[in-house]
């Protein structure tokens, strides 16, 4: 009872289907807090696994092969509330130019977005969950 709503809001919301009913949980990130929890016999005060989040520190140097201006908004649209529409790229080519739908496709893939549901034709998506947000926001906003 006590760190299951926790858990939830940290740790809870991804989709990764656009036909998905049920929202899933970031499993490494549940397995560092369960193992920490039960190491300290309290709730950790540091619910990002500082290991995941320095692997994910490298996407901001990958993001840069994203040519164009509108870099700056997809992240702002990305963080907003409503989420950013689009296609996700099912495969990426080296041999073009690196675009904005790739750019947000790869931020799925790597699990800083998630389908939020069905708009039209493509899906939204959006930040998954705190955790997620708070990295999201260290590596994008800095």
């Amino acid at each position: 009872e006590k760190i299951l709503p926790i858990m939830k809001e940290n740790y809870d919301g991804y989709c990764f289907s656009i036909d998905g009913k049920e929202r899933m949980y970031n499993s490494n990130m549940c397995l560092y807090f369960l193992s920490d929890y039960v190491r300290l016999g309290k709730i950790p005060n540091q619910l990002v696994d500082m290991n995941i989040a320095s692997d994910y520190s490298k996407l901001g140097k990958m993001l840069d092969l994203c040519k164009g201006e509108n870099k700056v908004e997809i992240i702002e649209k990305t963080m907003s509330e409503e989420g950013i529409v689009t296609e996700i790229t099912g495969k990426f080519n080296p041999a073009i130019e690196f675009t904005e739908k790739d750019m947000v496709s790869m931020l799925f893939y790597l699990g800083y977005l998630t389908i939020q549901d069905k708009a039209i034709i493509s899906p939204r998506l959006k930040i998954p969950n705190t955790v997620m947000k708070e990295i999201y926001t260290d590596i994008f906003t800095k």
